[in-house]
């Protein structure tokens, strides 16, 4: 029996540049939406932010490869944010430290989104399939979702603005 699969469903409306009128109606500033999605209802609001749409596509596509193809390699303790979360509270190996950094600028959704409040939500390959999990001081959410059908849909939108 297989796990049902979350949508990861991720919305964005151009929005006039709030810095100066110069960049006037088409320029790259938006209010971004990253949703879990199952059965048409809002599961989890990942990302609700105005922010540059652009540079946060550009980390999915740039990350592709990686999100779907890289497996956590360290213990694991859970979903990957939890794993993550607890070896940085329990080690400080500097080469797994130095590995944990490569793997989290890859795959933690906050680098997407440089210069705003960090995100600690994760994306990638696990041993049921694909995660977006988030581990903060009050949750720790997992959700296995489809991640060949969000890059299919956020390629579709990409074009929008391309």
């Amino acid at each position: 029996m297989s796990k049902a699969l979350h949508h990861l469903q991720l919305q964005i409306n151009k929005e006039p540049y709030p810095y100066n009128k110069e960049q006037g109606k088409e320029g790259n500033w938006a209010h971004i939406k990253l949703d879990i999605v199952y059965q048409n209802k809002l599961i989890y609001n990942v990302v609700d932010v105005r922010w540059y749409p652009l540079e946060f596509l550009e980390w999915f596509f740039v990350n592709q490869h990686k999100i779907e193809t890289d497996e956590l390699k360290l213990k694991n303790q859970g979903s990957i944010a939890e794993t993550i979360c607890n070896y940085y509270e329990e080690d400080s190996c500097y080469t797994k430290v130095d590995y944990l950094f490569g793997y989290r600028v890859t795959h933690c959704i906050g680098y997407g989104l440089k210069g705003i409040t960090h995100i600690e939500a994760y994306i990638g390959k696990n041993n049921e399939g694909y995660e977006l999990s988030i581990k903060t001081k009050d949750d720790n959410l997992k959700y296995l979702i489809d991640l060949p059908l969000f890059f299919k849909e956020i390629e579709k939108l990409a074009k929008t603005f391309y």
